[in-house]
Order: structure tokens, then sequence, then C-alpha cells
């Protein structure tokens, strides 16, 4: 984990600080550079996405959509359950 901190250090897309209550920790930032990159990263994998499905037939997108909403009915429900 070390090398990679310093790879992202060094790249200039994050920030290093030790933590003033426990000097044994780090805390780590990302920069306006790291933010940037992160927020270009995200649009080049949410548009790969959208042409994913676009490749999907009319009936491959139902199921898909069927099991988003099963999927999000039991996380709603585990959130539910946590929360009482």
């Amino acid at each position: 984990m070390t090398s990679i901190t310093e790879k992202l250090c060094d790249a200039g897309f994050i920030t290093r600080k030790t933590d003033p209550s426990d000097r044994r920790r780090l805390l780590l930032s990302l920069t306006d550079e790291g933010n940037r990159v992160l927020d270009d990263q995200n649009d080049i994998v949410r548009k790969k996405f959208v042409d994913s499905l676009r490749e999907l037939t009319e009936e491959e997108q139902r199921e898909l959509a069927s099991s988003i909403e099963t999927i999000t009915h039991y996380i709603n429900k585990m959130q539910s359950s946590r929360e009482a």
C-alpha cells in the first residue's frame, strides 16, 4: 500500500499528512488534480457502460432492469432493518 500511496503522491493526485491524534496513522486526501482525474475516469467508465447497454436486446434490457429493481429492493430492506 505504501508504494501505491507514494506513486499517487509523486503524481500529485493525493496529499499525505500524519494524523495529529494518532501519529501512527496517515490521512490521505485527493488533490484538485486527483479529483479531476477521478472525474475523467468516471466519465469514461460511464460512457463505456452506456455503450454496452445499447448492445443489449430489448429482452436483456428488461431482465437487467428487473434485476436492478430486485437488488434495490433488498438493499433498501437491509438499510431499513439496520435503522430499526
